[in-house]
């Protein structure tokens, strides 16, 4: 097809900042992580960045602006089908339909007001809650945000659906409305919900949605087992603004002596790479000064673009020569990058089940009219050159997630092992494989703006 348009695109002559560098998380309807275009402090300079912008804002411009970005900057560009913008009524399918599926499932397009909502202040609109199917196909409650309608209403972990806006968990599953009785991703849209806990109790109420800020650093607390001082954090994002908060953990875990970490991201679907970097260092310490934290590689069109991103040295560092980390197909991107970009400097154990695989992230994405575009630019590999793990990073030992016992308890399955295997160097053999979860994709999920893992409503 021919056209006499032409997208105005030009390589900015100055440079930009790699804090602007983001790995998108995967999740999915209305889910708690989008990636993270909060700029960082300043750290390193790259060399080129594309800029583009678009004539108008009229449906015709926006499509050919969102075909020119997919046949330029995409990583699998190559792979981009011609495709007529101008037959298209919807931006959001002409993305589907561009995007090379056999890598891709975390390319979209949303409004700029919740991007910047959540990548800035962590915020999404939503009931305050995450579920998850089973293998048995029932869906379970595994996570409430704090100070969320949700949480207000005491809905907890663990917690099954029984009815909602007065249909029964059947015919909920009958009809096939479970992608849609949730309501719109907008303020002040209700849903009457009863939920059954694992002691068989219900509860019922009416949920609003509001603007739900995530909870990040959820927990942080010290086992002492075995004359050991072992740190456990549970963390949900790689969000920059949470730079200080983290430093503060990691100075309570050196003023204490921890001389092992559990870091839990078993829901923790990515963020930045600056954080991600920062935590690592953080991490490791000594042992990874001066060192390579990770290569990018740009598609066909940028070569000159590659290049290398060192590890940083951070002041509360405790330099740990092994980490423990808690895993699952919703430890996405950033996370992994934290594993896959320590293993050549320390011993990284993890346990839980195959993360997700996402070795991919994306320069900031791009805004235009009142939208927001984010895709994958370039693919990242460690210092032994390691990446490309799309079927994901696998456990070291298998657990399954208990979702009937809450989070940070020495009890709960995941955790337990990781104790485990601290104190005996062992995997324990799982005692709840029943009640492990399955994170195929349900057959009622419909195309979204954030990936397809999981359920945050």
């Amino acid at each position: 097809m021919s056209t006499t348009k032409h997208i105005k695109k030009k390589l900015s002559q100055t440079t930009i900042i790699i804090s602007w560098i983001i790995l998108s998380a995967c999740n999915e309807v209305e889910d708690t992580e989008t990636g993270d275009m909060y700029n960082p402090p300043v750290t390193e300079e790259l060399s080129y960045r594309v800029s583009y912008s678009v004539d108008t804002c009229s449906f015709e411009d926006q499509s050919f602006f969102v075909s020119s970005l997919m046949h330029d900057t995409y990583l699998w560009a190559e792979h981009v089908p011609d495709k007529n913008f101008l037959q298209y009524q919807s931006l959001q399918q002409l993305l589907n339909d561009l995007v090379y599926t056999t890598y891709d499932h975390w390319s979209y397009i949303t409004t700029k007001t919740q991007s910047d909502a959540l990548s800035k202040r962590g915020q999404i609109i939503s009931y305050g809650f995450s579920y998850k199917r089973d293998n048995q196909g029932i869906r379970t409650i595994y996570q409430v945000h704090k100070d969320s309608p949700a949480y207000n209403a005491g809905f907890r972990r663990g917690d099954r659906f029984v009815s909602i806006n007065g249909l029964s968990y059947d015919e909920i599953t009958s009809q096939g409305k479970w992608g849609s009785i949730w309501g719109e991703t907008e303020l002040g849209v209700s849903i009457d919900i009863t939920v059954r806990d694992p002691e068989g109790q219900e509860k019922s109420a009416t949920l609003i949605k509001e603007w739900v800020t995530i909870d990040i650093i959820e927990d942080y607390k010290i086992f002492e087992e075995n004359d050991k001082k072992i740190g456990y954090l549970i963390f949900n994002s790689f969000k920059s603004y949470i730079a200080d908060d983290l430093d503060e953990v990691f100075n309570y875990f050196i003023e204490h002596e921890v001389s092992e970490l559990i870091l839990d991201l078993r829901y923790n679907g990515g963020g930045s790479i600056w954080m991600s970097n920062r935590l690592s260092a953080m991490i490791a310490g000594t042992y990874t000064l001066d060192g390579n934290f990770i290569h990018y590689n740009f598609n066909s069109r940028y070569p000159h673009w590659e290049h290398d991103l060192e590890f940083t040295d951070y002041n509360y560092s405790l330099n740990l020569d092994r980490v423990i980390i808690i895993t699952g197909n919703k430890t996405c991107s950033a996370s992994e990058l934290v594993i896959n970009g320590l293993t050549p400097y320390i011993e990284v154990i993890t346990i839980g089940n195959t993360t997700c695989g996402k070795p991919v992230g994306w320069n900031g994405g791009y805004d235009f009219c009142d939208l927001h575009i984010s895709y994958p630019e370039f693919q990242m590999d460690n210092a032994d050159g390691i990446g490309g793990y799309y079927n994901g990073i696998e456990a070291t030992c298998t657990a399954a997630d208990d979702i009937d016992t809450q989070m940070g308890e020495s009890e709960e399955e995941s955790l337990n092992t990781a104790l485990e295997y601290i104190n005996n160097g062992n995997c324990k053999k799982a005692d709840k494989t029943t009640k492990s979860f399955s994170f195929k994709y349900p057959d009622d999920w419909e195309n979204n703006n954030f990936g397809r893992m999981h359920d945050t409503r």
